[in-house]
Formats: C-alpha cells, sequence, structure tokens
C-alpha cells in the first residue's frame, strides 16, 4: 500500500489552528450558558422576594385602611367637635359635631375666621 502523501504543512496548521478556536468558542459558550442559568435562578429568587415583599405591603397597607376607618367611624360618632389644623392652623378636617358648631363653610379657612373667640384665646394663652 501506498503511503498517504504528506500533508500540506500550512494546511495542517489551520486545521489545527481551526481545532483551538473551535475548543476556544466551546468553552466560552458553556460559561455563557452557566453565566445565563445562574442570572435564571436569581431572577427567580428575587422575582420570588418582590412577590412576599408586595404581599406584605398589601397587607399592611389594609391594615392601615382598616384603622383609618375605625378611627374615622369614632370621630364621627364624638358628640365633641374634633377640628384639625394643618401648620399654618388652616382648618384640614372637621367632624359632624365640628360642623353644627362653626359651620359647613370651616373647612380650608383659616381657624381664626372660623372661631374668633376660640382661636384668639391660644393667642392670648388664656
Amino acid at each position: 500500500m501506498p503511503e498517504p502523501a504528506p500533508a500540506n504543512p500550512e494546511a495542517t496548521a489551520k486545521a489545527a489552528e481551526l481545532q483551538r478556536a473551535f475548543a476556544v468558542f466551546n468553552q466560552v459558550s458553556a460559561e455563557l450558558t452557566q453565566a445565563y442559568e445562574s442570572l435564571q435562578g436569581r431572577v427567580a429568587s428575587l422575582t420570588e422576594e418582590l412577590a412576599i415583599a408586595n404581599g406584605e405591603l398589601r397587607r399592611q397597607y389594609e391594615e392601615k385602611e382598616a384603622l383609618s376607618e375605625r378611627l374615622s367611624s369614632l370621630l364621627d360618632a364624638l358628640p365633641a367637635g374634633v377640628v384639625l389644623l394643618d401648620q399654618s392652623a388652616t382648618v384640614v378636617a372637621v367632624n359632624p359635631a365640628a360642623i353644627a358648631m362653626f359651620g359647613p363653610d370651616a373647612m380650608s379657612r383659616h381657624w381664626g375666621g372660623c372661631c374668633p373667640a376660640i382661636a384668639g384665646a391660644d393667642d392670648d394663652g388664656r
């Protein structure tokens, strides 16, 4: 049997170079696949954490809303007038008893204009 003809050294070098490039490509591809799978796991974990946190926030909001409704009902049922003022002494909230005492137009007015006699007593310290 005749021996195969010696291969072209240039072609052999190119084939070896292609094999190395293919091996590097496969290695990088495997690393990217592993990184992608790791990121998918992290996204799933963060999504679960976010769902838990949102559920807790929703529960807290509902509790506060229920408390607010109970307090509002309590204020409405009080026989005494309750007036809430902001920092500039503007009326921001009143209960029904306060409306009966100061009139329905008390909202959004300066406290001194709603009831000058009471407001003045606070200013004089009496």
